[in-house]
């Protein structure tokens, strides 16, 4: 089974950034120094429905209120949705709350009170001592689902590849909230509780065994292919077949000729290597510094390059490249040092 962020993961990660918000706005606070601290309870309820306004039945209804006692966001409480959709938060001590609805099914998108998106920019609710405070409602959206397979070279399945998607919010491609899968053991994946929208498909490897791939067999977030996926509806059959990332090989292994010495010349090859097209690129060094302008196969030891390296051990480092694969360096020493003639 693919996996995405779950609930409990959601309630921590929104409730930290809440508190630091809270903290600086001081914008939620509630009214006890904690949720044993009143001895009078209130109550928020309303009701949670679906699409044409049919009732939700075992939505789940969190409240989470600022604690000053503790000096962080806590849950305060929370119900589930009855066959007509009602729920009752109850045993909350006075105080200012906020609402969150998630369906455990993943059916609905999660929703915070009232029509927000996450804890941040949600209602507040304020509850007097042993007061209920009715008609909280909710009307929750179906969410969508894109699924798809992803496999490597000969079709084998591949477990553990990161699915992201991304959404166009109007200022370009960004990735997109709960927009995260991983395949299971079967290459399968889930990207579910998205809204109604226009994505585009990242596949990684986080162990760098495949290179990175857009849908559809895109190379770029740029030139991706968009999947439309209506409200309530499965986008499915987004497969990808990853390349394996390519490794940088030598056939023949470079080679440095010459000593220096004043006057002579150093020469070096940068050897064969595979994949074929991959670029090598020579730098000389003095002492462990680049020399300036010194990216030729040779090095003359005289005039002003001998004053820069006289006395300095002399090494050449070729650099082989190859798209989607890691460099490799190779550093060959020269033998000797350059001394410089005695002035006469």
């Amino acid at each position: 089974m693919s996996t995405t962020r779950t609930e409990l993961y959601r309630r921590v990660r929104t409730a930290l950034a809440i508190t630091l918000a809270l903290l600086v706005a001081g914008s939620l606070a509630i009214t006890a120094s904690g949720p044993a601290a009143a001895d009078s309870t209130g109550h928020i309820t309303g009701t949670v429905t679906g699409t044409g306004g049919v009732a939700l039945e075992g939505i789940s209804v969190t409240a989470m209120a600022y604690d000053s006692a503790t000096d962080s966001l806590q849950p305060a409480g929370d119900a589930s949705t009855d066959g007509s959709g009602f729920y009752d938060v109850s045993d909350l001590p006075a105080g200012t709350y906020r609402l969150s609805f998630f369906d455990p099914t993943g059916t609905y998108l999660t929703d915070y009170y009232e029509n927000a998106t996450n804890w941040l920019t949600a209602t507040d609710i304020v509850v007097a001592a042993g007061a209920t405070v009715g008609d909280k409602n909710a009307q929750l959206d179906q969410a969508v689902h894109i699924t798809g397979t992803v496999t490597g070279v000969g079709g084998a399945p591949l477990q553990g590849i990161d699915v992201t998607a991304y959404r166009n919010d109007g200022d370009g491609w960004q990735r997109a909230d709960e927009g995260d899968a991983y395949t299971d053991g079967s290459g399968h994946y889930d990207l579910s509780e998205l809204p109604a929208g226009t994505y585009r498909l990242r596949f990684a490897d986080d162990h760098d065994r495949y290179l990175i791939e857009f849908y559809d067999n895109a190379t770029s977030l740029q030139i991706a292919t968009d999947i439309v996926v209506a409200a309530g509806t499965t986008a499915s059959g987004k497969d990808a077949q990853l390349s394996p990332t390519p490794k940088i090989a030598a056939t023949k292994k470079p080679k440095l000729t010459g000593r220096a010495t004043y006057g002579s010349t150093l020469k070096v090859t940068t050897g064969t290597w595979t994949p074929a097209g991959a670029k090598a690129k020579i730098q000389w060094y003095a002492g462990g510094k680049a020399i300036a302008k010194a990216t030729t196969a040779k090095l003359k030891l005289s005039g002003a390059t001998a004053k820069k390296v006289a006395g300095k051990t002399i090494t050449a480092r070729i650099t082989v490249t190859f798209p989607g694969a890691q460099p490799v360096k190779v550093t060959l020493k020269a033998p000797g040092k350059v001394k410089l003639p005695k002035r006469r």
